[in-house]
């Protein structure tokens, strides 16, 4: 039989096809637990990576708000508005009532007090009486009171009676040293910037992490953070959807396990490349400005430090936007934000030697120069930069021209302080303002001397604006013919009680740079309409500055006058000079037929000295010329003055304007004013600008007026 041994044969065919059986089970059971262990171990790797993903990007999304709170808060027009024995609400409503609506990052913006009295709240453009301690709560308190004490980069999340939400918190403070004692003594005025945990805020999460089915929970899962207040009271649970790439694995990998490890290693890889990018993001926003993509202040800082170590020279540029704020106003957020990205794009273009350019929030930018060359360098770039400047931005269908003012400064050696070259640029910067705008002014040592000027200045003013410590003068304009005072002109006066009479020269251009030509402007109409209510013959004449016309407020504010003094509008005549109205046009003609409207007449002052043409006046229609007093004094003895004058008359009598003739010295200049055919004149032949006491004299003896103008 030629299998007789066939038994043993088959039992030792069997034994090692078991025992490789028995091999290959167990080490396909070796196999299949160490992969199933380096599934598990994939699977706990990526919850806890995406645990910490998670739990970074919630304090990105605070980081974000926060930048935004800063941006907000850290700003000295801000602080003037607010630290104010009377709150300037329609600052507070204009800058932040439409940001509410158009805003990605926030759905609400509230000013509170450190007491969480409300000053205001807006929530999508809507204003909105809340009460945020209780409806954010303990955990909002706590928000409040670290940002009260001056911390910085306040914010945290709350459970608020709508949902849970992210809160950021920043007092509200000045960012110029110069103007560090604003609000000093007074409670703390906070910005609270607000977002909802909507399904947008969730999905912008998903998006960036990979994630699915984000959602808000109130119980906790395997694959759920904790959402905590500053309280540490836990508010609610975000979880997911698990990822399990190891039992992806498992899966793919059962036909051939090699392939299952090595597609699980790679997943593991990815995922790990994904984290990497998210933690770089991160990094990335806290030093890069959201919405011109340019390096914020933080990254500026930084970058100088460097240079400092390095022993290089540095050279620094503020700039700031001229006429950013009416763009706003005029057209939009939206149109000022692409106005930005416009002019980030031309410092850009402008500065490619220099080290970097920066937004430091708002409308002001830097730019940031080292080396040897540094001066020369950066002194190119601002050139190039205002010439740009010179041309209108495109956007969508419209032409909007900006400037800029720009101050620069520079430090060698290895002892600079960033911060006080800062401090220089920014001091220079306003130097450049004063000047006239759309200019550049290097930092020099008289500059300080100038800046604590104004700070006395405008200390000084402030106080006398609280104890009514201003005079209003009246200069008489008589008729031409009959030589019968007709209308004074108001003029402000302030004898300080130290430094004796301060000339408006000196004290008007602190008052408009600081705002306070407001307040100031409003008691010179209210107080001439008052004492003028005496001369009921008389027509009244006010200044009114440009800074004042630009409030958005200003027609209500004298519609207020007039109704609470009484004072018949048709003898009221408000003074505006050329400038306001050449560099905003559209504006201007607004605002003016407001005035209008209320029966106020207008008058052109200050006329022959600036850029006016017919085109221009026909275009305003105003209801009185006044002629410069240069213009005056040059007619009786230059031929070309004198053409001038005539051709001004021309004008004004075919526009159907009358004539004022200023600054009448001697008898001479208004003999020929009254032949040429002014209808009124003005100066210290006839009289200087006294109280109203002497007018009322005036008043009653017209005789004397009649005498004096013979």
């Amino acid at each position: 039989m030629p299998y007789s041994n066939a038994p043993e044969s088959s039992l030792s065919i069997r034994t090692p096809i078991a025992t490789l059986i028995a091999v290959v089970v167990i080490m396909a059971a070796l196999t299949w637990f160490s992969l199933w262990q380096t599934a598990r171990e994939a699977n706990v790797v990526d919850l806890e990576r995406t645990r910490q993903a998670v739990s970074n990007a919630l304090v990105e999304e605070q980081k974000r708000l926060s930048a935004i709170a800063y941006d907000n808060a850290a700003w000295d027009d801000a602080a003037f508005a607010l630290y104010n024995p009377a709150i300037d609400h329609g600052f507070v409503e204009r800058t932040w009532r439409t940001s509410t609506e158009e805003a990605l990052l926030l759905d609400t913006i509230a000013i509170v007090d450190a007491n969480y009295k409300i000053v205001a709240s807006f929530e999508r453009g809507t204003i909105t009486a809340r009460d945020y301690r209780k409806s954010y709560g303990e955990g909002f308190r706590r928000l409040i009171e670290r940002a009260a004490k001056g911390e910085q980069s306040v914010a945290g999340i709350v459970h608020a009676d709508d949902g849970i939400r992210i809160v950021a918190t920043e007092k509200i403070r000045t960012i110029d040293p110069e103007n560090a004692d604003v609000g000093k003594g007074m409670t703390p005025m906070l910005f609270v910037a607000s977002r909802r945990m909507d399904s947008a805020v969730l999905d912008n999460i998903s998006q960036k992490l990979v994630l699915k089915g984000l959602t808000l929970s109130s119980r906790p899962t395997v694959t759920s953070v904790a959402v905590t207040d500053p309280a540490q009271e836990i508010v609610g649970w975000m979880q997911w959807q698990p990822n399990l790439p190891g039992n992806d694995a498992i899966a793919r990998s059962w036909p051939i396990m090699t392939g299952g490890v090595l597609i699980c290693l790679f997943i593991v890889g990815a995922l790990a490349r994904f984290g990497l990018r998210a933690i770089s993001e991160i990094n990335r926003s806290a030093f890069i400005d959201s919405l011109s993509q340019l390096p914020n202040r933080r990254n500026l800082k930084a970058s100088m430090r460097k240079a400092v170590k390095g022993g290089d020279s540095l050279a620094l540029a503020f700039i700031d936007l001229d006429g950013f704020k009416d763009v706003n106003d005029n057209f939009g957020h939206a149109v000022g934000d692409q106005l930005i990205h416009k002019c980030a794009e031309t410092a850009q273009s402008a500065s490619e030697k220099c080290n970097m350019v920066a937004r430091l929030g708002g409308d002001e930018f830097a730019i940031f120069a080292s080396g040897p060359n540094a001066p020369e360098l950066l002194e190119r770039a601002v050139d190039e930069f205002l010439a740009r400047l010179t041309e209108p931005f495109r956007i969508g269908d419209r032409s909007i021209a900006v400037g800029a003012s720009v101050g620069l400064a520079v430090e060698s050696g290895t002892e600079i302080s960033t911060t006080e070259l800062m401090r220089k640029a920014d001091i220079a910067m306003y130097a450049s303002k004063r000047a006239g705008k759309m200019r550049k002014t290097w930092f020099s040592e008289g500059l300080d001397q100038m800046r604590a000027q104004t700070l006395e200045i405008e200390t000084k003013l402030r106080i006398a604006l609280s104890e009514a410590a201003f005079e209003v003068h009246y200069q008489p304009l008589v008729d031409a013919k009959k030589g019968k005072m007709i209308a004074v002109e108001a003029l402000l006066r302030w004898n300080h009680p130290e430094d004796g009479e301060i000339s408006p020269s000196q004290f008007v251009p602190v008052a408009e740079e600081t705002g306070l030509i407001n307040p100031i402007g409003m008691f010179v109409l209210r107080r001439a309409c008052e004492d003028a209510l005496r001369w009921p013959e008389t027509n009244l004449s006010v200044n009114v500055s440009a800074a004042q016309l630009r409030n958005p407020d200003f027609p209500a504010q004298l519609c207020e006058v007039l109704a609470a003094t009484g004072f018949p509008k048709e003898r009221l005549e408000l003074e505006i000079t050329e400038t306001y109205v050449v560099l905003d046009p559209q504006t201007a003609l607004k605002v003016l037929d407001q005035i209008r409207t209320l029966g106020v007449r207008i008058a052109l002052d200050d006329f022959g000295t600036g850029y006016a043409s017919i085109g221009f006046l026909r275009q305003f229609c105003f209801d009185k010329l006044k002629l410069d007093r240069s213009l005056v004094a040059d007619a009786i003895s230059d031929d070309p003055a004198r053409a001038l004058l005539l051709a001004s008359l021309t004008v004004a009598r075919a526009l159907n304007m009358s004539v004022t003739a200023e600054g009448i010295e001697n008898a001479g200049q208004a003999d020929l004013m009254r032949t040429v055919g002014c209808d009124q004149l003005q100066g210290w032949y006839f009289s200087a600008a006294v109280e109203a006491s002497a007018i009322d004299w005036l008043v009653a003896d017209q005789a004397q007026v009649a005498r004096l103008s013979a």
